[in-house]
């Protein structure tokens, strides 16, 4: 149960910290280790999550302090192979996070989403355009899928008080609505 000459059984405490002139114990070296990775991981995640502007931005930021602190107190409280093991997690976790973002930048992602929601807006325009011109070639009427979603709908509620005016006997009157 030793690494690196380390007892990984032997839980650091605060009182080490008064000792590290006198008789200096590596695993003191643990919890400061696990807060430094720590807040590394806090740094490469959150300049990655605020580059998409998240709304709770600022809970993010006062967890980057907050969560390093936490760390540090923890492993002064546990055993040193579980300090060892969020050593090892965060610098896991900071890698992944560069990682993912050389190969998933959300600024490029966002554009990219922009560009195709804008393409896809103007196809569905054009597509509107060229079925209303088919309708008015084949002396149709216009078709009601090449109407826009607001002119389908003002024409059926048109059509609904058309109907409701029927039924009651009213006499009723086309009103752009």
């Amino acid at each position: 149960m030793t690494f690196l000459g380390v007892n990984l059984m032997t839980t650091p405490s605060p009182g080490m910290i008064l000792q590290i002139f006198t008789d200096f114990n590596p695993v003191l070296l643990i919890p400061i280790f696990s807060g430094i990775t720590s807040m590394l991981l806090s740094l490469a995640t959150i300049n990655q999550m605020s580059a998409t502007q998240m709304p709770g931005a600022p809970n993010m930021k006062m967890m980057m302090y907050m969560m390093p602190i936490f760390s540090l107190f923890f492993t002064f409280t546990v055993p040193a192979g579980v300090g060892i093991y969020w050593i090892y997690a965060n610098c896991v976790g900071f890698v992944q996070a560069k990682v993912l973002k050389r190969f998933y930048d959300p600024k490029k992602m966002a554009e990219e989403a922009k560009k195709l929601m804008e393409e896809e807006k103007e196809r569905e325009r054009v597509e509107r355009i060229e079925a209303k011109k088919k309708a008015k070639e084949k002396g149709e009427g216009e078709d009601f899928d090449a109407l826009s979603k607001k002119e389908q709908n003002s024409r059926k509620l048109s059509e609904a008080r058309k109907r409701d005016a029927e039924k009651y006997g009213d006499e009723y009157t086309d009103e752009e609505d």
